[in-house]
């Protein structure tokens, strides 16, 4: 009987290792102003993001990303990180 309740006990304690190892987050946070020549154009390419784009009449671009992915639960196979790249080509 000793047995069985310390076997059972060590797959519950199993269980919760798993369980809290399956949650995982990831996040990045970017808010920086670039420079922009005055008849420069910005361009964006996303996979899957919901996108503002707010225009005034200033000489810079304020770019504000908040990126968080969650994972609740298991999850099978690689997901790289939130990966971004800012560059400036003649002004634009």
């Amino acid at each position: 009987m000793l047995y069985i309740k310390k076997l059972f006990l060590t797959g519950i304690f199993i269980c919760c290792s798993v369980a809290l190892q399956a949650q995982s987050t990831d996040t990045f946070n970017l808010n920086e102003v670039y420079s922009i020549d005055s008849e420069g154009t910005i361009s964006l390419s996303s996979d899957d993001a919901e996108v503002m784009i707010i225009g005034s009449n200033r000489s810079d671009i304020h770019v504000e990303i908040h990126y968080e992915f969650e994972v609740t639960g298991f999850s099978f196979g690689d997901r790289t990180k939130f990966n971004m790249t800012v560059r400036e080509e003649n002004g634009n």
